[in-house]
């Protein structure tokens, strides 16, 4: 498990994120959610996710000398 967010809602207020590298992990996974008394009521498979890092804001010369004279 990589991430468990517990939400402020009746039903589906579990949201656990898994990582394995074949789909009897996820399996094997779910089945150990089942043991435990939680209820999988849907489930994802991501095949792939891309991010960008924060890297600064973009400003004009012309908003940046503005902000200057103020």
């Amino acid at each position: 498990m990589v991430d468990v967010r517990e939400m402020l809602v009746g039903r589906r207020n579990l949201y656990v994120e898994v990582v394995g590298t074949s789909t009897e992990d996820i399996t094997r996974i779910t089945d150990t959610l089942h043991e435990a008394g939680a209820t999988v009521e849907s489930s994802e498979i991501m095949r792939s996710r891309h991010t960008q890092p924060f890297d600064h804001f973009h400003f004009s010369e012309a908003v940046a000398d503005e902000q200057r004279e103020s």
